[in-house]
């Protein structure tokens, strides 16, 4: 019986329909309208000056005249190049926009493809990043690729947008017909990408990213996979890094018509395919990095069990949507007492960023940080919170002052393992679970 997350597009559908001509050069011209007209008006002026000053200036008064008018020309031309600047901003703000809200989209109508994107896209970055130490791919994957990487990989299945409700959703395992229905999606979403691309003047390169990995996630390096039965290298680079950590994640996820994988199995079945399903070298990179993958599906699974708030819209985040696991401030964390309500917003920023860590393959170094860093500063807080507690005659205080205690102790064994054997990755997962757990239960539930 086929696997529903193994899908493809139909034969047809390289001849899509015609393509509409670029739509935001218009724009463009009109934001440039303004700065145009006050360069020609700018030059005009400057021309009439200067026949005026030739004609009735002394030559000293002439040559300081020419150089205060230079210099208001050239701060003319300055103007104009930062208004320039500002506006293809707001293009590319605009172009992110646009496409995350259609990402979005395929997120509303299947439950599970949120946290699927946001693992898979974190998963490519740890997979390039092991890739590139190859002499093979140091000059090919470099930052802006990384940074393309990440941005593409949420649009990967759009497509899913153009599939039935009835083989979307459905509960158990698609039948032949349904998973021929399915395998379009690849095929609807880059045929939409490309669509966007030719009606921007200037498309974001992630965007050009995203079409070979929306159409090519599921290629197989033997040449048995789908659309286009490409083989070998003839397979985009980016597709090939990216089919891998969707196929860990798939593995790995329960779903209705199969049971969670665990990760030793998974990896198991990765290297099983190694030549056949997958690129070699992006198989040994995966080998090199398997351990950060898992701390990353563990935690996330974890913190979606425990604790969960979903983020519309970050500043400064570049426009996207996020459900990336991040623990969000907000008035139902609040004691009411201003230096202990500061400490715990100083922990959950800690928490922060060993997430924002563990998503870069880098949870071990700042694991340790973090465990530091808690060893001296929850001492503090605590403190402050027993002094508090002592000074206003809170009744459940020796049961409060031993979950402190408690907590402290698991923190000095948890550093005391540290020191011992190093950061293994399960130790990670720990640290991450303890952590979370204490925060959702001494802030949240407790003070």
């Amino acid at each position: 019986m086929p696997n529903r997350n193994h899908s493809s597009s139909g034969p047809n559908d390289r001849n899509g329909a015609a393509l509409s001509p670029p739509a935001l050069a218009p724009l463009l011209r009109r934001d440039l309208l303004l700065p145009g007209l006050a360069l020609i008006t700018g030059l005009t002026l400057l021309t009439l000056g200067g026949v005026y000053a030739i004609n009735h200036w002394e030559r000293e008064a002439l040559r300081l005249g020419f150089f205060a008018l230079l210099g208001g020309l050239l701060l003319l031309l300055l103007l104009i190049a930062r208004t320039r600047t500002i506006q293809l901003a707001k293009l590319r703000q605009t172009q992110r926009n646009m496409v995350f809200g259609l990402a979005n989209l395929a997120e509303l109508r299947d439950p599970d493809t949120g946290k699927h994107l946001e693992r898979t896209r974190s998963y490519g970055v740890i997979l390039a990043r092991a890739l590139a130490k190859l002499p093979k791919y140091r000059h090919r994957i470099d930052e802006r690729f990384i940074d393309d990487l990440y941005e593409a990989a949420p649009l990967h299945d759009l497509g899913k947008v153009g599939i039935p409700d009835r083989v979307l959703l459905k509960p158990g395992r698609l039948d032949q017909e349904e998973f021929k229905i399915i395998q379009g999606h690849s095929a609807i979403g880059a045929r939409l990408l490309q669509r966007i691309i030719v009606k921007l003047e200037q498309p974001e390169p992630f965007l050009l990213v995203s079409l070979n990995i929306a159409r090519h996630h599921h290629e197989k390096y033997n040449g048995s996979g789908y659309p286009d039965g490409l083989a070998g290298d003839d397979i985009p680079l980016e597709a090939r890094i990216y089919a891998l950590g969707d196929a860990y994640d798939a593995i790995r996820a329960k779903r209705p018509y199969k049971e969670p994988v665990t990760h030793l199995e998974a990896v198991q079945r990765i290297y099983a395919g190694r030549g056949s399903h997958f690129d070699p070298d992006v198989a040994n990179a995966f080998l090199d990095c398997e351990e950060h993958l898992m701390e990353m599906f563990d935690s996330y699974q974890h913190y979606d069990d425990v604790y969960r708030i979903d983020v519309e819209g970050d500043e400064g985040g570049g426009g996207r949507g996020s459900s990336e696991p991040t623990v969000v401030w907000s008035p139902e964390f609040e004691v009411g007492v201003g230096i202990v309500d500061r400490q715990h917003k100083e922990l959950i920023a800690r928490i922060n960023q060993l997430l924002a860590a563990i998503r870069q393959g880098k949870g071990g170094e700042e694991s340790l940080a973090l465990l530091r860093f808690l060893q001296e500063y929850v001492v503090e807080h605590f403190q402050t919170e027993e002094a508090y507690m002592r000074r206003h005659h809170y009744p459940d205080y020796a049961a409060h002052k031993e979950m402190h205690d408690t907590f402290i102790a698991e923190v000095d064994q948890l550093v005391a393992t540290v020191e011992e054997s190093g950061v293994s990755s399960e130790l990670v997962v720990q640290i991450n679970r303890q952590v979370i757990n204490w925060l959702v239960a001494h802030i949240f539930l407790v003070d």
